[in-house]
């Protein structure tokens, strides 16, 4: 049973890179395209379409959606995460509707609660019926990851929050974190699944 599991999460992870590639390189080559025909318009132009680009590329793509997740409908968590941090080796997590997978092991997700400090879901990830022991944070774009300080406190508000607050995350944790705890855990969306 679990070698057809492996398989197909290989099949699903070689899947993924490839849709990743094919669609780096159609972004690319839309924006050859877009730099020559903005190189040919004049500068007030062409100042004021990359401004409008730029609004829409921000409003494009599957943003997280803690209403839903709270119904335990994991949809706008799907896609390939990812951590680049130069500390450790890269981490990618693998989200996929009601599982996950990670370091090759599925899991299935379960809301295990909200957080009374911010009102944010945080998912369990069981591992063949059994509690793995690790849990997931969702942090939607604007939001501030908690970070312990030196003195044991626990920042909130976001003040020593690492991560880029302009983009969606998720968070693999078990416990509050330091600054660079987090740095190292921290996974962004790297590509969207289609639904």
């Amino acid at each position: 049973m679990k070698k057809p599991l492996i398989i197909l999460d290989g099949f699903l992870i070689l899947l993924i890179a490839v849709l990743g590639l094919a669609l780096f390189h159609n972004v690319q080559e839309q924006s050859k395209e877009h730099s020559l025909s903005n190189s040919t318009a004049s500068t007030q132009n062409s100042t004021e379409n990359k401004t409008e680009n730029k609004t829409e590329s921000n409003n494009t793509g599957i943003k997280i959606n803690t209403k839903e997740i709270k119904k335990e409908n994991f949809l706008t968590l799907s896609g390939l995460w990812k951590n680049n941090s130069i500390a450790k080796k890269t981490k990618t997590l693998v989200i996929s509707g009601p599982s996950a997978t990670f370091e090759g092991q599925q899991y299935d997700l379960t809301l295990e609660g909200v957080s009374s400090e911010n009102e944010l879901p945080y998912l369990k990830l069981i591992g063949d019926g059994i509690n793995s022991g690790k849990f997931l944070g969702i942090y939607p774009q604007g939001s501030a990851i908690p970070v312990r300080l030196a003195d044991g406190k626990i920042d909130y508000a976001g003040q020593y929050d690492p991560t880029n607050k302009k983009k969606d995350r998720i968070i693999l944790f078990n416990d509050y974190m330091s600054a660079q705890d987090i740095i190292e855990q921290v996974l962004y969306r790297e590509l969207e699944e289609i639904f």
